[in-house]
């Protein structure tokens, strides 16, 4: 019976000891130290990285914080924004043409970073949207 006992008691602290671990330890196995900060949605929201825009070519975005500076291929363009609300919107710039664009930010596959860009864009000083979309997607 002591022997029961004693048997109980070690296992009941072993069996503790693994719960308090696994709580302290993420269940997909990452370290904690590797996961960020997700904002409302429960994903990141920067669109950092390398996007393939079809016809417009690769767009690279740098993302402080919110706000994004980035290029893309097609005639040399540039891109100045801010994501907010899942948005992220902006003025492009390409040679001497220009104006404004708005994507929505989303996540289409198992990730916790955006996936695609879906959006519109027109020239400054247009009242009405182009009707191609410009989306990107990684």
């Amino acid at each position: 019976m002591k022997l029961v006992r004693t048997f109980l008691f070690f296992s009941f602290f072993i069996a503790l000891g693994a719960q308090a671990d696994m709580e302290q330890r993420p269940s997909d196995g990452l370290s904690p130290e590797s996961i960020e900060a997700k904002p409302e949605g429960g994903f990141s929201k920067s669109v950092a990285g390398k996007w393939n825009c079809g016809d417009f070519g690769i767009m690279t975005l740098i993302d402080k914080k919110g706000k994004v500076t980035g290029t893309y291929t097609y005639e040399n363009g540039s891109v100045t924004g801010a994501v907010k609300n899942n948005v992220f919107s902006g003025i492009w710039k390409q040679g001497k043409d220009g104006g404004v664009f708005e994507f929505k930010v989303s996540i289409e596959r198992m990730t916790t970073k955006p996936t695609h860009l879906r959006g519109k864009w027109k020239y400054k000083g247009e009242a009405n949207w182009q009707e191609s979309p410009w989306e990107c997607s990684r």
